[in-house]
């Protein structure tokens, strides 16, 4: 069986150790990538995120990388695997960072889990540890995955108020209601880590790859 070549986008704000053991778990090979020339023939693409909305979008900047993702992504060319704060700059602002543009590929504003007003209790933030993602009963990527329980670590979150309609979607509920994961053809996009999510988090990276 050949093994999914994977590119690890390493832009300096990402959990790069963590994700290269998940990916090899699960059976692929990796190359870690800090220029746009790198990006050349993979069967997929993670592009991680820990921290700050705007120092992301500007390590990306730095690095050449933010266009050259941002066309991949659009014109669907490689699987691509977004994580936590790279789950975040896919839409179009943060309230993190309010003047910085995000890549504006989907529509939506990222907000403060206590901001979201779904109703919910306040808790304390940020969201840190193991939560259930709803709605992965008919998920794509599930049939490895033995509950629905991820690894979560963040204080902001897209509501769930946001038009995504032609997406798969998991919500999770942690005070306030909040999109957890989102898929649609080639890309799947997290706000919980699969790199840090034990059995599940490896089975869902390893259908990733292969399906």
């Amino acid at each position: 069986m050949i093994r999914p070549q994977v590119a690890v986008v390493d832009h300096g704000a990402g959990n790069t150790g963590s994700i290269i053991r998940a990916i090899e778990l699960a059976g692929g090979k990796y190359k870690t990538v800090q220029r746009p020339n790198q990006l050349k023939e993979f069967d997929a693409i993670v592009l991680p995120g820990v921290g700050n909305f705007g120092s992301v979008i500007q390590s990306l900047k730095d690095k050449e990388l933010l266009e050259p993702l941002r066309s991949i992504i659009l014109e669907n060319r490689f699987k691509v695997l977004a994580i936590c704060v790279g789950f975040q700059i896919l839409f179009e602002k943060s309230d993190e960072d309010i003047s910085v543009p995000g890549l504006a590929i989907l529509k939506g504003r990222i907000k403060r889990l206590d901001r979201l007003n779904t109703g919910g209790a306040a808790q304390k933030l940020p969201h840190v540890g193991f939560n259930t993602v709803e709605g992965m009963d008919c998920f794509t990527y599930k049939s490895s995955i033995s509950n629905f329980d991820f690894y979560f670590c963040h204080s902001y979150g897209l509501p769930v108020t946001e038009q995504l309609d032609e997406f798969e979607i998991g919500v999770t509920d942690y005070g306030s209601k909040f999109i957890s994961l989102i898929r649609k053809e080639n890309l799947l996009a997290t706000q919980f880590h699969p790199e840090k999510s034990q059995g599940n988090g490896v089975n869902l990276i390893k259908e990733f790859l292969v399906q």
